[in-house]
């Protein structure tokens, strides 16, 4: 009995062991499982923290540039108003760009009365938003000189060859030779060297400070894609080389063909080339300050039309946008374009005829388009009914040869030197707002 007893208690043990074991067994495997459980899901939330951050990052940037437009825009409106103080007391605007939006508004922070004196300080304050993030800028205004050398006037029209990169400028588009100013190719400092920016300079915007942006397709330093240079038109000589700044590379895979600035935003918009494929050619917003591509607005298409070989577009001083195409090489057609998406919204047939017409602009002054055509750079009005363009003059005649660029200063510019109102001191409060 005692044995019976006795090995039945060595069984009884060995099987309780046993359990123990596999018990333990499964505590350290279910350990181990949760062991990984817990490092994958940490590496799940350091993945998630790591992309939002890089998403809150890249929107709170793009919020100060919004930020930025929408400072621009707020002095564009108020210098084209004269009761501003009226206009805007106690009212918000506020514009979308692309994914985000900006909002601005004047305030009176003595009284709260920022129409009762002329006198009483008036402050800006901008917020610029871009998905989960704001960056807000208060701007102390003032009225006063602009800078300047007081040498450029609205309804002087500038421009540059393709084929030599000479800048010139017309001050009566209605005697074009006669009035036409040439100061010369344009140069950059290549690390010490003054070199010839060289040709394909394919477009021309002029902000209403006087500067002129332009694109360079090729021949500027080492650039694998289109460049964006700028230069200050109130600084133009006859005497003197004339020097773009090098702003930067424009990441767009083909050519960058038309640059405009919207008078509503203060934002520059361009139009990218899409070679050899049947999608249409890109509206895109790009920055004054790097090159880089912030928005790739849309393709421009519509009506049973696309932008197949965009030559230029520009905005009239309603923020209108037109965009000039060359699809077919023989029918050239102007567009009504929808900034917002690309949409073409009409279709302006004002028969050009069998010829590729290369830059466009608009003419604050007397209110109206013009075009140059490829051929010899003939300057023409372009007119909105069919067949009522009107020929100015051949800019060939005083040596510009395939004059692809124009432009003029936006109205709300005011000639250089000009009373009008500015910041005198800013102050930039940043915040990001986190989910």
């Amino acid at each position: 009995m005692r044995n019976d007893h006795t090995r039945e208690s060595c069984a009884s043990r060995s099987s309780r062991a046993s359990l123990r074991r596999r018990g333990s067994t499964y505590v350290m495997v279910l350990g181990a499982s949760m062991t990984l459980t817990v490092i994958g899901l940490s590496t799940a939330t350091i993945s998630r923290i790591r992309t939002r951050s890089t998403v809150q990052s890249n929107n709170f940037t793009s919020a100060r540039l919004i930020a930025s437009s929408g400072a621009e825009h707020a002095l564009a409106k108020i210098n084209s108003d004269s009761n501003w103080r009226t206009t805007y007391n106690g009212v918000t605007v506020t514009r979308t760009i692309g994914s985000g939006a900006f909002t601005w508004r004047v305030v009176d922070q003595g009284d709260g009365d920022l129409a009762d004196s002329t006198s009483d300080p008036a402050t800006l304050i901008v917020t610029g938003t871009d998905g989960g993030a704001s960056y807000s800028q208060s701007i102390t205004l003032s009225s006063g000189s602009s800078s300047g050398s007081g040498t450029q006037a609205l309804g002087v029209m500038w421009g540059v060859g393709d084929e030599g990169g000479e800048l010139f400028s017309i001050s009566d588009c209605e005697d074009p030779i006669n009035t036409m100013t040439v100061y010369g190719r344009l140069k950059y400092d290549d690390d010490g060297f003054i070199r010839d920016v060289g040709r394909e300079i394919e477009a021309i915007a002029i902000d209403r400070d006087g500067t002129a942006y332009f694109v360079c397709q090729r021949d500027v330093g080492d650039y694998d894609h289109p460049v964006l240079l700028k230069f200050n038109i109130n600084n133009a000589s006859t005497a003197q080389d004339n020097i773009v700044e090098i702003v930067g590379e424009i990441n767009w895979w083909y050519d960058v063909t038309g640059l405009a600035f919207d008078p509503d935003t203060g934002a520059l918009y361009a139009v990218g080339v899409v070679w050899g494929h049947y999608n249409p050619d890109r509206l895109l917003i790009i920055n004054k300050e790097t090159g880089a591509v912030m928005s790739n607005v849309g393709g421009v298409s519509g009506l049973g039309h696309r932008l197949g070989r965009a030559q230029d577009i520009v905005f009239d001083s309603n923020g209108q946008l037109y965009a000039l195409d060359a699809d077919d090489y023989h029918d050239c057609q102007v567009y009504k374009v929808d900034k917002t998406n690309g949409d073409i919204t009409d279709i302006v047939d004002n028969n050009m005829g069998n010829h590729i017409f290369e830059g466009l602009a608009w003419d604050s002054v007397n209110n109206r388009l013009l075009a140059v055509r490829e051929s010899s750079a003939y300057l023409y009005i372009i007119s909105e009914r069919t067949g009522h363009n009107t020929y100015l003059g051949r800019l060939r005649d005083k040596g510009i040869e395939d004059c692809e660029a124009i432009g003029f200063l936006p109205a709300n510019a005011g000639a250089s030197g000009s009373s009008g109102i500015g910041p005198v001191q800013s102050s930039s409060a940043a915040k990001r707002l986190v989910d």
